[in-house]
């Protein structure tokens, strides 16, 4: 597809996104500006059904056939509860970023119920609007009930962050545009639930499986993106993949398309991205079971260069 360069991960290994830039390594003792956790797709539902049978080795699913996922529906709020208590003890970030799918369905009490676990998070948090939480709720009212805004933004040292939720009507459209507008000298880093971008692999199995992987105004909102010039990443959840993609379009060269894993489907992962004067570097925490969960048992390794962020170098 000509207008991308593609990437892919089999939900560990993630590639090298960017070109090096021949400059040294970070050294041990450099310390980020700030850094923030990626959760996304914790699907929180009451129930004590199981979903079904795990797979007995979760590595072995294919990207194109992750679309049949299987999540761990009995263990979902256990799995968000023990995964903010590790970040506390163990990741300390500056904040946290929720891309989505909080609850399964939308139900009030799930929603609440995630509020309060997410609530027990030492740090800040913003939690975006996926599909899952307007699913069976007949529109946005139970979340926007719970969790107040679907679209807002903030800064962090020079940086601006955008949250914008999956159905962003004319109003939070033409706020974006305004939103960008007032900070084009800052590097941003936009997040959603559904990609907003997708090369034609993932477009393709997508459709196979009859379900759709682009926010419904991906088209306007990469439009909008793309006339600042300034976006440094664009973060996502919904395909439950770790996918890294990097556009060629205009006004979004170098900008970064990243997709993570789902909290509640194994193997269990979030994304740490610590971010320095000159690079970013990410990594990949998994824990394996829900019973590695519980007992704190995380692996966690580098995914990407120390040059992750070129565009920002020159902005």
């Amino acid at each position: 597809m000509k207008h991308w360069q593609r990437y892919y991960s089999l939900e560990l290994a993630i590639l090298v996104l960017l070109a090096p830039l021949c400059r040294a390594e970070a050294t041990a003792t450099d310390k980020p500006l700030f850094s923030f956790v990626q959760m996304t797709d914790t699907h929180c539902l009451t129930t004590t059904i199981s979903s079904g049978r795990p797979p007995e080795n979760p590595f072995s699913k294919i990207a194109h056939l992750k679309a049949n996922h299987w999540k761990d529906l009995a263990n979902s709020f256990p799995i968000l509860e023990q995964t903010v208590k590790y970040i506390n003890n163990e990741i300390k970030p500056d904040f946290l970023i929720h891309t989505g799918d909080i609850t399964e369905n939308g139900d009030l009490d799930d929603l609440r119920r995630s509020r309060t676990i997410l609530g027990k998070l030492k740090c800040p948090y913003y939690a975006c609007q996926g599909d899952h939480d307007v699913r069976k709720t007949g529109g946005v009212y139970n979340y926007v009930k719970v969790f107040k805004k679907r679209c807002l933004s903030f800064d962090v040292n020079e940086w601006h962050f955008v949250m914008m939720g999956i159905y962003p009507d004319e109003m939070e459209l033409k706020w974006l545009e305004k939103d960008l507008s007032r900070n084009r000298k800052k590097h941003v880093v936009f997040f959603t639930h559904r990609l907003v971008e997708a090369d034609l692999l993932t477009m393709t199995a997508f459709a196979s499986a009859g379900i759709p992987c682009l926010m419904p105004e991906a088209e306007r909102v990469r439009k909008i993106l793309g006339a600042h010039g300034n976006v440094v990443m664009v973060l996502s959840g919904h395909v439950h993949m770790n996918l890294n993609m990097i556009s060629v379009r205009k006004g979004m060269r170098d900008t970064c398309f990243l997709s993570t894993d789902a909290l509640a489907e194994r193997p269990h992962q979030i994304k740490l991205f610590k971010v320095y004067g000159d690079h970013v570097e990410v990594v990949l925490f998994t824990g394996l079971t829900v019973a590695n969960i519980k007992q704190g048992q995380w692996s966690f390794r580098t995914v990407s260069a120390s040059d992750f962020l070129k565009h920002a170098l020159v902005k």
